[in-house]
Order: structure tokens, then sequence, then C-alpha cells
């Protein structure tokens, strides 16, 4: 009851403030395990993917981020596992390992690591492929656009699922995976949405 609250408001706030519209939220299953995996620009990152997607969504967040009482208090409210800012944290791995195979959930994880991680050269976190590849949970790319400014618009153009299976690996590394997931993240973040919303009205 306390999360359908805090969810109901919230997520008036981030369509009034914010207007973060969706496209492509078909491309998320409605039900089985998956994993999340958008851009990351700002600090309401999270909370626009958790409040505006349907699904119940389990957030994996930085261990720093819970040091604020407010996004404690959040975290604790929406179930989000803290980790490590080096990605080291055994007890969120393994949380998030029960959420995809216990509970056929959906967890948010961010291949960057910190904000605007590839503008600031960092490396892309192996996390998201890393637990594909144990629990074969599809990876959901989402490109975020929009810079989180009051009243501007921000998008998130949800991609449609990456399977990994034997056939899709064939052979390549974490490393090569996780560049290939990010490309795939950095192309629905600059994608022309508005020429993909205009399509796919004329297809209705």
């Amino acid at each position: 009851m306390q999360r359908k609250i805090i969810t109901a408001i919230l997520g008036s706030l981030m369509i009034l403030v914010f207007r973060v519209k969706k496209i492509g939220e078909e491309n998320i299953p409605k039900e089985g395990a998956v994993i999340i995996c958008p851009n990351h620009v700002h600090f309401f990152d999270p909370p626009a993917v958790v409040l505006r997607i349907r699904r119940k969504i389990y957030p994996i967040a930085k261990e720093e981020l819970l040091k604020n009482p407010v996004l404690k208090y959040l975290a604790k409210v929406f179930e989000g596992s803290p980790v490590k800012r080096d990605g080291t944290g055994i007890a969120a791995v393994k949380a998030a390992l029960k959420i995809l195979k216990d509970k056929e959930g959906a967890i948010l994880i961010y291949p960057e690591g910190t904000r605007n991680g590839l503008a600031k050269g960092r490396k892309p976190k192996d996390g998201g492929v890393t637990l594909a590849l144990k629990t074969g949970a599809p990876i959901i790319p989402v490109g975020i656009q929009g810079n989180f400014k009051l009243f501007t618009k921000v998008r998130l153009n949800i991609g449609k699922p990456i399977y990994y299976t034997e056939e899709y690996v064939a052979g390549r590394t974490n490393e090569e995976l996780t560049k290939e997931l990010m490309d795939e993240i950095v192309r629905l973040r600059d994608e022309d949405v508005r020429r993909k919303s205009k399509k796919r009205k004329e297809q209705q």
C-alpha cells in the first residue's frame, strides 16, 4: 500500500514537472525476469524509470546514496538493493539473483555505473550482462533523453529485449557484450523519438 501511494504521488510529479514520456513500453515482457539497463544522466533517472514503467521494478542503488535519509526511505519502499561503487557488492548481486530467479521480477541496473559515465571516460560495468548470462533473463536497453530541467521533456526510449542465448553470445566476452549493450543504449538515447512516435501512430 505504501509503495502504491508514493508511486501515485511521485509518478504524477514526474509527469507534471519533468513531462516524462515512455516510448516502446510494449518491448518489456509483462511477466518473467527482466533486467532494465538505461543510460545514466541525472539523479532522477531511477525514479523516472521505476515510477513511469508499469512493471514493478527493483532498483540496484549505490550504497553511498543511502546516506541520504530521504533516499534511504525511498529505497526501502521500492525494495532497492545497495551496491558498492566499484561493483563488488556481493549482497546486492545475491539480492538481484533472488529477484530474477525466485520472484521472476524486474531489476534496474546502470551499466555506466555513475552519471554520464561514458562522457567521463568510464568503462561500462558488466553486471547486467553477467546477471543475464546467469539467469537467462533478457536485458531491456533504455535510452533516456533529456536533462531533467524543470518543465522540459524527458523521454524513456525503450528498446527490444536482448536474449543472451548461446547463439547470440557466440564465444564473445562479457566486456564485448557489455560494449554492444552500451552501444544500443546510446543509439536509443540519440534516436529521433518524434519520428518514431509518428510512425507508430500511422501504423495504428
